[in-house]
């Protein structure tokens, strides 16, 4: 599934709003927008064609790049 900026959109109102009723500390704020960010990248599908660099191991060191040849999905 692509990232959805809606479903985004509604889970960081829902922590403004729980954060407005009952203040967080900084560390529990963070927590769970981290689980939030974790959940949408964690949903992300990757299309054909995508340019990305690679450190190579022969010769060590060498950048190279490349693209993605299939269509995957992060998990």
């Amino acid at each position: 599934m692509a990232l959805d900026d809606a479903i985004y959109k509604n889970k960081l109102l829902g922590l403004y709003t729980e954060m407005d009723q009952s203040p967080m500390s900084a560390e529990l704020y963070a927590e769970k927008l981290a689980i939030i960010n974790d959940t949408q990248i964690k949903t992300a599908e990757v299309n054909t064609g995508i340019t990305v660099s690679i450190q190579s191991t022969s010769p060590p060191g060498t950048p190279s790049s490349g693209q993605t040849t299939t269509k995957g999905v992060i998990t």
